[in-house]
């Protein structure tokens, strides 16, 4: 059940600004690492927070709750605008928050989309236009795939962005001669790159190589990348996890040295290969970073496609009627709170706590949905094409239980856990384990709160009852705090219950069954009930006024006449007596304020307890005046 931050974090202290940022926002859950060195604090939100906030929050948290501890604090935030929040106003609005966020991931990124035109040819589409170069090209993946990610997760638009360049102008661009490396350079640089990322070493021009990359690192799926071309053709086979690509290859050796006979090639061709040697950090080597020279051009590789027109794999790929995406598997699930970062293929079960879904590039759909085994929760993302949508939204609903098969992967963006590549699941039954009570001689619960006491109870009241139900129990008592507002909910789910238990009682036989069920409130509470069944009769009634008069008779008041202070008092009491006579036509709250007053100030002349009285004898006078 989702509480305000502000109750979540009671002793936090934040300056005034960021408190009153917080007073509406919500917490939906907080998990941990095994390890308690990541605390990832989901909350919600229905106005805009800028990012330098959730920082400042952040540092907030585990400065001042977690002090010299080795832990990083995250904020994930989910907004509920209102639907003028469309799409060019939130850019407009968080734009600065998004640059502080790439500027924290890697300065290109951020460079990149700080000079980037935004505009909007289409509903659902958001347009970056930037000056074309070889390092924009090379980030454009990614920086596409973050700012999906902000949009699409965070604020629930269901957009997409794509990336168009425009020529540098001459004056920017540096001169070919400066900037040249010989054949052997280049071979050597390149190599020194492949052979990091898992190629084949002794590549020679003409031999092939094969190498695993990251292809589009944070969607979720994996491919191996087959180059068996001969120089300068520029063909061979990009094999994914759901098609191949038949087709030009982008790092073919044309692609590399183009028409270039001389032995010479520029910075700006070796670097659609070495470029993660000239930033200084890993990346993944994209296959769609440019076509080659020569290439057909039109041939697009798809995900969960061939390449080829009308060529699709099919959803599922397993004979076993259970299996709703992918092949089948056989592997034992793990706990999810025994993964631990990017410990790679992982095996779990559990059930979808909630769905999302919306449609990105290239004619596909994103699914997101949490699954929790009951350890920990985890989240699950899933690319499909937009013709497997409505069969697989059938299948992926919120309380189903499913086992999968993925890769675990953290977000380098956020440090978000997830698990994508998924290369099966299948739908399972409920593994739950519930409660029951065997015992012949069922219980009564006769203190229950429900969520209706604040800070008492969670539980809704509905749900109570059901249970008691199920167990067999005759009756439960909900006993919230000087409150009614669960009983509509209450007899709600009694109707329905007793409707069924009546039909299951006709069926056995038992022809008459009446039953009479009311709430009265008289003061606190006065509870009564009738139950009639099979011409056996019973009835019950609960009337808290009576006891609360019994608790008063704990003390026997009438002896405040011997007080010494007996005399100073007594016209205000024989007052409030006469006053208490006619009781019926007193208002019932009114009535039971005076009791109580009466009855305290009696208390006090006889404990002989002259402040007290006095005290009470003006609330009396009030009471009796007003």
């Amino acid at each position: 059940m989702a509480k305000q931050f502000l109750e979540v974090f009671p002793t936090l202290k934040l300056k005034n600004e960021t408190a009153a940022f917080l007073e509406q926002v919500t917490v939906e859950r907080i998990t941990a690492t095994k390890r308690k060195d990541i605390l990832r604090v989901f909350i919600k939100s229905d106005h805009l927070i800028s990012k330098d906030r959730i920082y400042e929050v952040e540092r907030e948290i585990k400065k001042q709750l977690f002090p010299g501890a080795e832990i990083v604090i995250k904020l994930y935030e989910k907004y509920c605008l209102s639907a003028r929040y469309d799409t060019p106003t939130v850019l407009e609005q968080y734009r600065d928050s998004i640059l502080l966020e790439l500027k924290e991931y890697g300065h290109l990124e951020y460079m990149i989309f700080k000079r980037a035109e935004i505009s909007f040819p289409e509903e659902k589409k958001v347009l970056l236009t930037v000056k074309d170069s070889v390092l924009a090209r090379e980030k454009e993946e990614e920086l596409l795939r973050i700012l999906d990610k902000i949009l699409g997760e965070r604020f629930s638009l269901p957009v997409f962005t794509v990336m168009e360049y425009k020529k540098q102008p001459e004056e920017e661009i540096l001169s070919e001669t400066e900037n040249m490396l010989t054949y052997e350079e280049a071979i050597g640089q390149r190599n020194g790159t492949l052979e990091k990322y898992g190629a084949q070493p002794g590549y020679e021009r003409g031999a092939g190589y094969e190498m695993q990359s990251d292809y589009e690192k944070g969607a979720g799926y994996e491919a191996p990348f087959v180059h068996g071309g001969e120089a300068g053709d520029g063909t061979g086979t990009f094999q994914e996890s759901e098609g191949a690509y038949e087709g030009p290859l982008p790092y073919g050796e044309s692609a590399f040295y183009g028409e270039q006979q001389s032995g010479e090639m520029t910075v700006q061709q070796a670097s659609a290969v070495t470029y993660a040697v000239l930033e200084g950090k890993e990346r993944e080597i994209s296959s769609e970073k440019r076509v080659p020279k020569g290439s057909s051009k039109g041939k697009t590789m798809q995900k969960g496609g061939s390449g080829k027109a009308g060529r699709t794999r099919p959803l599922r790929r397993s004979d076993n009627p259970d299996v709703i995406y992918g092949r089948d598997f056989e592997e034992e699930a793990m706990q999810i709170d025994e993964i631990v970062g990017e410990i790679g293929e992982v095996v779990i079960r559990g059930k979808i706590l909630n769905v999302d879904k919306r449609e990105i590039r290239n004619e596909r759909t994103i699914f997101i949905f949490d699954v929790t085994d009951f350890t920990d929760t985890v989240t699950i993302k899933l690319f499909l094409q937009n013709e497997y949508v409505e069969e697989m939204s059938e299948n992926i609903r919120k309380g189903a239980f499913i086992k999968l098969k993925g890769v675990a992967t953290i977000d380098r963006f956020d440090n978000e856990l997830t698990i994508g590549s998924v290369t099966g699941m299948k739908k399972i039954s409920d593994f739950t384990v519930s409660r029951v009570d065997n015992s012949e001689q069922k219980r009564v619960e006769l203190h229950c709160h429900t969520k209706m006491s604040d800070m008492d109870g969670v539980a809704n009241a509905e749900d109570l009852i059901e249970r008691a139900y199920q167990w067999g129990h005759p009756a439960i008592a909900i006993t919230d705090h000087g409150v009614v507002q669960a009983f509509p909910d209450a007899n709600h789910v009694w109707e329905r219950l007793w409707k069924a238990e009546k039909a299951k009682r006709k069926e056995a036989g038992e022809e008459k069954v009446e039953v009479e069920f009311a709430y009265n409130l008289n003061g606190m509470l006065e509870v009564k009930a009738k139950i009639v069944s099979t011409g056996e009769e019973a009835a019950v009634e609960i009337n808290m006024m009576e006891q609360t008069a019994k608790d008063h008779e704990i003390t026997d008041v009438s002896r405040w006449k011997d007080s010494s202070y007996a005399r100073q008092f007594r016209t205000v009491i024989r007052r409030a007596e006469r006053r208490l006579k006619n009781a019926d036509t007193l208002d019932v709250l009114y009535r039971i304020d005076l009791e109580d007053t009466l009855y305290e100030l009696k208390c006090a002349l006889i404990e002989e307890d002259l402040e007290s009285a006095e005290e009470l004898e003006e609330e009396l006078l009030d009471m009796l005046e007003g």
